[in-house]
């Protein structure tokens, strides 16, 4: 028997989680910080609950939007409702997945809640449109085969298909 410890997440605060580290280590190369195995302890349990906790944000964003449009929806006899519905919570999902990903914490408000954040393969913060490319292949990888998602359990570091097109990795905010 291997004397392995069950997964366990401890909530990070929100502020500032991650954040620092890219301040201080934004100029120099990472790339053997990101061979230690205790940044990835975990990682895929932490990124699918940060998951759940991104889209239920974007669900409660979309559902304010959707309140915001009723009143235009009479203007338009319902027409605006439907696009607003169904298109919402994916647009709003991506764009703040995206922004925030290439921001100074490099994660999502889930992210940073459950300790984890996004780097490129070399260590540094991602910019713009490799943050972009991540979320759309993201969306794609979800919408177009949902079981691409498990092959996190096999490869090395629980990387997902997404992670491997967009050249990122996904780490622990504090590996303690």
């Amino acid at each position: 028997m291997t004397d392995r410890k069950p997964p366990s997440i401890d909530l990070a605060p929100l502020s500032g989680a991650g954040g620092e580290q890219f301040r201080r280590d934004g100029d120099r190369t990472a790339r053997q910080n990101l061979a230690a195995p205790e940044l990835y302890e975990g990682v895929l349990l932490r990124r699918s609950c940060a998951a759940i906790l991104d889209f239920t944000i974007a669900f409660v964003l979309s559902l304010i939007l959707t309140l915001a449009t009723c009143t235009a929806s009479v203007f338009t006899l319902g027409l605006l409702s439907i696009p607003a519905i169904l298109v919402a919570p994916v647009v709003i999902h991506a764009l703040m997945a995206g922004f925030m990903i290439a921001g100074p914490s490099a994660a999502t408000w889930g992210m940073r809640a459950f300790g984890v954040r996004v780097a490129a393969l070399n260590g540094q913060r991602l910019d713009h449109v490799q943050a972009f490319l991540m979320v759309a292949m993201y969306f794609a990888s979800v919408t177009i085969f949902f079981p691409v998602l498990l092959m996190g359990l096999f490869m090395e570091r629980g990387r997902l298909l997404h992670d491997l097109v967009s050249g990122t990795v996904v780490i622990r905010s504090n590996p303690d």
